[in-house]
């Protein structure tokens, strides 16, 4: 269902001027008056993660550290510093970035390579797992492509020698990426790169966007480029929507707007609109972006001097402004660069973390509710397959048609399974011809005549159960004596596919951590002859 709450109207107060928010109020503020500034800088990039049992962090970046915050659940709580990691080098940026319980790090200064983090068992405790500094000494920014499990370094330099990117491998230990392979790009120098399954869209800085095509072996074909359009400027970071029908870039220039592209040819983008904020006009409308994230029908932005925005773009071709926060109020003009830097909208709870280079860590809550076109899938492994079931939330004025289940067995490539036709919005389904191992699963329909994806989901799903090798006993995990030996690694799954412990050459028995009692687990043990085994059993 689409609802809109009243919103909430913010008056001038003289001839000018102009409200700190709008729709959006506080809920927590971090500042520490004893960090290190280079120049206007204490602050620099954000991100969120969530631990198993529900707690939303923040991770900050600042000058000299890397900060990780427990949020409480609600604003009447606290914000908890629960660990800080001196990086090694004094730099203005850094970059972060999760994937499973692993957080990963960079910096544009120094030495540091990459940081990686193991955050299994946050809140209570943050394991700085080590550094890679032999593959490159810098990197201006990161990305993960959680779907596929790449890991892509921009703007890298080993030895003062550029890298325009850097791509490793997750999938095999996500503690110790592999390298893939260094890459050279047509625009050479990448600022920032998001990435989407096989298609990268790389910010090139003055050069403009380039769009590639990414092959199995690493390889990067240029499938088209934008690089001659209107306000152009340094062009700074991107982000596609979840439909892949079209793209928001920004251009890091003052008085330069944010550009709307389609992507329907994408051999051939097509601008479909340019949009900006400028709280000071008209006094002053050289306002300046950073980072652009997309969420439904919305683009949340770290926008310098004006805080964060949160624009609709549900019409692509005219969107417009429905909250922000300004982290720097004070701010008289748009000279420099100053403000929110980073913005992370991506929390289970709705609130939206920030940072600004000066002013802290912000905790922000949206006091709107936003209108949203939405799925709920849930897949469950039971024994004869995986039990899907979904809910299609959608405005009683939308006309909802075509509805299908797709599977895909690598999360990459999909097909239909079931057509559902146009009427059920919720209802339940079995699939009884499951892979072994990891299934995904999402729901195609449109809606008012546009085609729309679900996220996807992925269950589990074996067979048969491994007797007698490995076997739960209330909490503790247990090895037969002749088959305790030579194993690699021991993965302790819940029933929806979610990783919730890896440990490394297990001395059995093995106390599970990260469990609901009562709950049903997958056991998966790699043995040192590559052979995998399975088996399910309750955790009592």
């Amino acid at each position: 269902m689409k609802t809109f709450a009243t919103v909430i109207l913010c008056f001038m107060l003289n001839l000018g001027g102009y409200c700190q928010s709008w729709n959006m109020s506080q809920c927590f503020r971090y500042d520490d008056p004893n960090l290190p500034f280079r120049g206007p800088v204490a602050y620099n990039d954000v991100w969120g993660y969530v631990c198993t049992a529900g707690e939303e962090l923040g991770i900050v970046g600042t000058v000299d550290s890397i900060m990780f915050f427990e949020i409480a659940g609600s604003c009447s709580g606290s914000l908890r510093k629960i660990f800080s990691f001196k990086g090694g080098a004094s730099s203005i940026w850094r970059d972060i970035k999760t994937y499973r319980n692993y957080a990963y790090t960079t910096a544009d200064e120094g030495t540091e390579g990459l940081l990686v983090f193991d955050l299994e068992d946050a809140p209570d405790s943050i394991a700085f797992m080590g550094r890679d500094d032999s593959t490159f000494h810098r990197a201006h920014n990161l990305y993960v492509d959680t779907t596929t499990g790449h890991l892509y370094i921009a703007g890298a330099s080993l030895n003062n020698v550029g890298i325009s990117l850097i791509m490793y491998d997750l999938n095999p230990d996500p503690s110790h990426p592999q390298l893939i392979k260094k890459i050279s790009l047509p625009g050479g120098y990448v600022h920032d790169v998001h990435v989407r399954n096989d298609t990268a869209f790389a910010s090139h800085g003055y050069y403009g966007l380039g769009i590639y095509a990414i092959h199995p072996n690493g390889n990067f074909t240029e499938i088209s480029s934008i690089t001659n359009y209107p306000q152009k400027g340094y062009n700074h970071s991107s982000w596609v929507t979840r439909d892949g029908k079209n793209l928001v870039f920004a251009d890091e220039t003052h008085n330069m707007g944010l550009k709307i592209y389609e992507l329907n040819d994408i051999s051939k983008p097509k601008l479909a609109s340019i949009f900006r904020s400028a709280l000071l006009a008209p006094g002053d409308t050289a306002s300046i972006v950073h980072n652009p994230f997309i969420k439904d029908d919305y683009i949340y932005l770290a926008y310098y001097h004006d805080g964060v925005q949160i624009f609709n773009m549900a019409d692509p071709k005219n969107p417009y402004k429905v909250a922000y926060f300004d982290t720097e109020p004070n701010n008289t003009d748009y000279s420099g660069y100053q403000g929110c830097w980073g913005v992370y909208p991506y929390l289970p709870s709705g609130r939206v973390i920030a940072t600004d280079i000066a002013n802290g860590f912000f905790v922000i809550n949206v006091d709107i509710l936003l209108a949203l076109n939405d799925v709920k899938l849930e897949a469950n492994a039971e024994q004869d397959g995986i039990m899907l079931h979904w809910d299609i939330l959608a405005d009683q004025s939308s006309t909802t048609s075509g509805i299908e289940l797709q599977k895909s067995t690598d999360g990459i490539t999909w097909e239909g399974m079931y057509g559902l036709g146009d009427h059920e919005m919720s209802a339940s389904w079995m699939d009884h011809t499951p892979i072994e191992g990891q299934n995904y699963y999402r729901i195609y329909w449109t809606e008012n005549g546009n085609g729309k994806f679900s996220d996807p989901v992925s269950a589990l799903w074996f067979k048969e159960e491994t007797q007698g090798l490995i076997y739960l006993i209330g909490d503790e995990i247990y090895a037969q004596e002749s088959h305790a030996t030579g194993i690699d690694q021991l993965k302790i799954f819940s029933l929806d596919g979610r990783l919730l412990e890896s440990v490394i050459q297990p001395s059995f028995p093995v106390k599970i951590k990260h469990a609901i009692p009562g709950s049903m687990l997958l056991l998966e043990i790699k043995k040192t002859n590559g052979e995998s085994v399975f088996t399910k059993g309750f955790y009592k």
